[in-house]
């Protein structure tokens, strides 16, 4: 069955969740993979909710490129997890359907995509700690080490998502540090991109890192948490989008989110690169006093601010780009500033600073 507007809101009368009367729906949203819609009382818009729907193939491009459904049964049981785990910092679940592939969840009215925020101007460093809080909690509480033999078995199985994980791989540690068709980059970084695919001590650390996020298995982890996966009203803080989630390294979380935080300092003007840099630190700090005290924290923070690097680089090299650069118009302005992106992505992944030596490190560049 082809989702549209109709069968959304006809759907959504068939629960009851919204009561009786007429109900109205919308397409929202700009996601890739699945249809999103919200469906109101017709009479009362403030009554409403989201409905996700997951067709077996990658919506934006079509029935010929095929994709698992059960992304979303894992995004369901993510987001069972952390309304668990960290109640508040996910939308909340009305009802999942596994025979139809729908999530029908709390509608975030009045919520805007942090990135969006972001390219405001409206930087909060008290959002990026209450991600950095979503991130340690879940991880801690989630920990392979810390688990039950039970426990361990069923985080395995709940979240063993090899599909989407092996699109990650393919798209972060792999495509873009070869000729690929799906590849692109501004006119102009042609010699810098050339000589990251041919730098060896550089792909060989990706190639290790690429095997650590393949085989290490450290707890739940989101799989696709940068600045577009995270809503905000202000300073509340809502993470969305688990489709990605997978038993694995969780270091992945953190390094994707300071990616985009990273990116955006690039990006912005010299006004913002203070709060976004007090958002990096905020979240890390956040994250530090989630998760508790722990040997394990400098560890993580070395491999997140190589993930970092490796994921600040696809997104200029590779086939998914960030609007805070593809924003700026003038060609020549957006070079200047990848040009200085990917001279910190290779640094962090070559030689990753401590967490007090990051500020340093960013203005080198």
């Amino acid at each position: 069955m082809n989702w549209t507007c109709g069968v959304a809101r006809d759907y959504v009368a068939e629960t009851g969740l919204l009561g009786e009367g007429p109900l109205v729906a919308e397409e929202v949203g700009d996601g890739n993979l699945n249809f999103v819609f919200r469906v109101c009382r017709e009479n009362d818009l403030r009554r409403s909710l989201i409905v996700k729907q997951a067709p077996p193939y990658i919506k934006v491009l079509g029935p010929d490129y095929p994709l698992t459904q059960q992304r979303l049964a894992v995004e369901a049981r993510a987001m069972a997890i952390y309304n668990k785990l960290a109640p508040g910092f996910v939308p909340r679940t009305l009802k999942f359907d596994a025979d139809a592939h729908v999530i029908l969840m709390e509608d975030l009215r009045g919520y805007r995509i942090l990135r969006s925020a972001l390219m405001d101007g409206e930087i909060e460093p008290e959002v990026a700690a209450a991600v950095g809080t979503f991130m340690g909690t879940t991880h801690r509480a989630t920990l392979a080490e810390t688990a039950s033999a039970q426990q361990l078995a069923r985080y395995r199985q709940d979240f063993h998502n090899p599909e989407m994980q092996s699109i990650t791989s393919e798209y972060v540690f792999t495509k873009p540090f070869q000729q690929d068709p799906t590849n692109r980059h501004t006119e102009g970084l042609d010699a810098i991109v050339a000589d990251v695919r041919s730098d060896a001590a550089l792909q060989a650390e990706i190639q290790h890192l690429r095997r650590r996020f393949n085989e290490a298995q450290q707890g739940v982890v989101h799989g696709d948490l940068h600045t577009g996966s995270v809503m905000v009203k202000g300073r509340e803080t809502r993470v969305i989008d688990g489709e990605f989630a997978f038993y694995g390294p969780i270091a992945f979380d953190v390094g994707a989110l300071l990616a985009n935080y990273l990116l955006a300092w690039y990006a912005h003007a010299e006004a913002d690169r203070v709060a976004l840099l007090q958002s990096i630190e905020a979240s890390w700090n956040a994250y530090g006093l989630s998760f508790g005290p722990s040997p394990q924290l400098q560890s993580i923070w070395r491999e997140s601010i190589q993930f970092a690097g490796v994921k600040m680089l696809r997104r200029i090299l590779g086939a998914a780009h960030v609007e805070d650069i593809e924003s700026i118009e003038d060609v020549a302005e957006r070079c200047a500033v990848e040009t200085r992106a990917i001279t910190c992505g290779r640094t962090l992944v070559i030689d990753p600073p401590r967490p007090e030596d990051l500020p340093a490190r960013l203005v080198s560049a």
